[in-house]
């Protein structure tokens, strides 16, 4: 007859064979299942992964199709012309600016478009602060230091002159001024050669509470060489409203430093007039820009920069000079006056007798 303690024993005896039946059991799981789950694993690593290369490269692909589209609305748009249809002169504007940084809602994109302004193939719009650009193509763009300082743009008009706006060189007590030419250094630029300032011409008239004549030229110690920039000297060879101006200017307080350049639309003066009470003159300034915002050359930062239209030639010819601007901190920035340049032609060749270089008139656009 068996007792509690024999039990005890056979339980003890079959408690190790049954741990060894379950190891071996798992053992066995395990040979199968671990060959298994590898493909598995990696099958779905790989499923995963080109889900997440396909999408990557369909964005890529996106974006190479966004750019195709931009460059066929600027060239279409660099080429409009009276008998153009609308509805592709329309369709060109509208995939530029959607397409691009800046915003524009669809009434002003109608209005461009309806206006046939031209718009340089090689320049895309740009929000405040513009696109980087390349020194070459603004050979003639100088910056200007006081006391090594950057305070303005200037551009060169002669071998010893360069006009900026007064603003940048008015006041009691003027500091060690220096005209500095631009080097490309790959996407950015840098200092060339820095000119001693012999000489302020300012306008006689210029008033810094009206900022009223707001134009100066620097007479240089060195001279430079060409190209300059040529001058309108017709009001017929001034922009239109709603046609594009561009405007550039140095850019000093990212480092490196860069050239920015925008196309801006020439405003209704009435609009900077009410924006400016008293400091808006329509023989000698225009506005330039975009009352909701999306676009404007900064006066704090561009004052004397220049503002362009292309001649019949395709060659940049000077119109205006930064003059007053909004706060460009501001996201809804985008009016800025500018210092009409043909309204003082007369002057700007009295103060530099023999302009160099053919000017334009209103039958040379």
């Amino acid at each position: 007859m068996a007792t509690s303690k024999d039990d005890s024993r056979v339980s003890t005896e079959k408690a190790p064979a049954r741990n060894r039946q379950l190891l071996d059991t798992l053992e066995q799981i395990s040979r199968i299942s671990v060959p298994l789950l590898i493909p598995i694993v990696v099958a779905l690593i790989g499923y995963f992964g080109n889900e997440i290369l396909n999408s990557r490269q369909g964005e890529i692909e996106k974006k190479k199709i966004d750019l195709e589209y931009v460059k066929i609305a600027k060239d279409v748009a660099s080429n409009v012309t009276p008998d153009t249809n609308i509805l592709i002169t329309n369709w060109a504007y509208r995939v530029l600016f959607k397409l691009s940084p800046v915003s524009v809602p669809d009434e002003d994109v109608e209005n461009l478009s309806r206006q046939r302004a031209p718009l340089p193939s090689s320049v895309s719009p740009a929000i405040v602060g513009g696109t980087g650009t390349s020194a070459a193509d603004w050979p003639w763009l100088v910056s200007i230091f006081e006391d090594g300082t950057f305070v303005c743009n200037g551009t060169v008009i002669a071998p010893k002159a360069v006009l900026s706006a007064a603003n940048c060189v008015s006041g009691e007590a003027r500091g060690k001024f220096e005209v500095a030419t631009a080097t490309d250094n790959g996407p950015n630029v840098r200092i060339g050669r820095r000119i001693p300032v012999t000489k302020f011409v300012v306008h006689p008239t210029y008033s810094e509470d009206t900022a009223r004549d707001d134009i100066a030229i620097l007479e240089i110690g060195t001279a430079l060489p060409p190209p300059f920039i040529t001058i309108a000297t017709e009001k017929s060879a001034d922009p239109r409203i709603g046609e594009l101006t561009l405007v550039a200017g140095f850019d000093f307080k990212s480092q490196p430093a860069s050239l920015l350049q925008s196309p801006i639309p020439i405003a209704n003066a009435a609009i900077c007039a009410a924006m400016y009470p008293s400091k808006v003159m329509p023989e000698g300034t225009f506005c330039a820009g975009l009352g909701h915002g999306g676009a404007v050359a900064c006066a704090h930062r561009g004052a004397g920069g220049p503002a362009v239209l292309l001649n019949s030639a395709g060659r940049k010819y000077q119109v205006g000079i930064v003059s007053l601007g909004e706060d460009c901190n501001s996201p809804r920035a985008g009016l800025g006056v500018y210092t009409r340049v043909s309204s003082y032609a007369d002057w700007i060749q009295k103060a530099v007798p023999n302009l160099p270089g053919e000017q334009v008139t209103g039958n040379k656009r």
